[in-house]
Formats: C-alpha cells, sequence, structure tokens
C-alpha cells in the first residue's frame, strides 16, 4: 500500500528556509568573487596608467637639466611646478580629492592644450584609494666635480595609498594613513642633471607636507 503522507507545513518552511540560506550564501560568494575580479581588472589598469605617467614625464624632463619642484595649492587641488636649468616649466597637479593626476608638459605654454590626466581606478569604489599629495618628497643626492659642476640626481616620489580596499579593511578609520600599503603603487620620478656650483636653484631634500 502506497503511503500517502505529505510534507507537513513546518517540515515545508524549515526546507525554504534552508534552500533560502543556502542560496544567500551562494550569492555573497559571487558577490565577493566578482569583487575581487573586478578589484585585479581595476589594478591592473591603476598599474598601466602608473607605468605610463612615469614614461610620460621621463621623455618630457630628462632632456632638460631639472633644479626644483615647488608646491601650492589651489581650489582644484595640489600643484608641483617642476623647473629646468633651461628655464623650461612642467606642472603636475594633484586634484584636491586625490583621485587625478595631471600634468603639462614643458611645452605646453600653460594653456593645458597637451594636458594630459589619469585617474586611479579603484577610486570610484573606494574614497581611500588617492595620490597622497602632503606626503611627496623630493631627495637630491649631489656630487661635486672638480670641473666645477654639480652631477646630480633628483628623486620626487608621490606616495600612492591602495590601503582601504579589499586587501585590508580598516574599520572606522576616518583618515588614511601616511602610508601606502606597498611603494610599487607609488609615482617616483627620477631625473639625472649637471649644471655650474654657483647655480644655486638647486634645492635640499623636504617634504611637501606645507607649500614651499
Amino acid at each position: 500500500m502506497l503511503n500517502k503522507k505529505g510534507f507537513t507545513m513546518v517540515e515545508l518552511m524549515v526546507s525554504i528556509s534552508l534552500i533560502a540560506l543556502i542560496m544567500i550564501f551562494l550569492v555573497k560568494i559571487l558577490v565577493d568573487v566578482r569583487y575581487e575580479g573586478t578589484n585585479e581588472i581595476y589594478d591592473v589598469k591603476d598599474q598601466i596608467n602608473r607605468a605610463e605617467i612615469i614614461k610620460t614625464i621621463e621623455n618630457d624632463l630628462n632632456q632638460y637639466n631639472v633644479t626644483n619642484v615647488m608646491a601650492s595649492t589651489n581650489p582644484s587641488g595640489r600643484r608641483f611646478t617642476i623647473y629646468t636649468a633651461e628655464a623650461k616649466q612642467a606642472i603636475l597637479t594633484i586634484s584636491s580629492d586625490g583621485t587625478t593626476l595631471s600634468y603639462s608638459p614643458t611645452d605646453d605654454d600653460y594653456h593645458n592644450t597637451k594636458m594630459k590626466k589619469w585617474k586611479l581606478e579603484l577610486s570610484e569604489d573606494d574614497p581611500y584609494v588617492k595620490y597622497m599629495d602632503k606626503y611627496a618628497t623630493c631627495k637630491v643626492i649631489r656630487d661635486e666635480t672638480k670641473t666645477g659642476n654639480i652631477d646630480y640626481v633628483i628623486v620626487f616620489n608621490i606616495p600612492v595609498h591602495m590601503g582601504k580596499s579589499t586587501r585590508q579593511k580598516r574599520k572606522g578609520e576616518q583618515e588614511p594613513p601616511p602610508v601606502n600599503d606597498s611603494t610599487l603603487d607609488n609615482i617616483t620620478l627620477t631625473f639625472y642633471g649637471r649644471i655650474p656650483s654657483s647655480d644655486l636653484t638647486l634645492k635640499s631634500d623636504r617634504t611637501f607636507e606645507k607649500d614651499t
């Protein structure tokens, strides 16, 4: 004789609840995987941008003798003016929200017609991802030669903070710390030059916490 006994209402509700919990768990896993995948794509784009930034700026300025970097602040953001011994100037600007870096090359004539811009891809989903302009540094290595010249290297570094992404959540943090997760994310520009020892435009090491 067949058993015609069916599911009770309680058994049915328990089954539906278990299925719902499993579905929620699976959806969460899929969302996390997709989020991680999207972050990896953005990471790659940011690294490509970083390489392009360094190549663009160094290709423009390595034909001159860079002697100084000066910082100033205006409503649009933080501005770094890069001076050369040949009376050329280039301008690197970081937007006020720290997400976009722009560069006007030495032949731009201050009309911004040749300006290039790069935005941090991860900053769209994470306000803690930004160019840390306050902690930019300028290091000068000098070597005075017997010919009366100074051979030098200027290393200009802008930290890039990538810390509050899925790699490391910092609960309750109001401001990002001054250090970034990896120096590989930083924008580091290196300039080589030679000027007469009498030229005083070559500045010493400094951190741009305040306008110079």
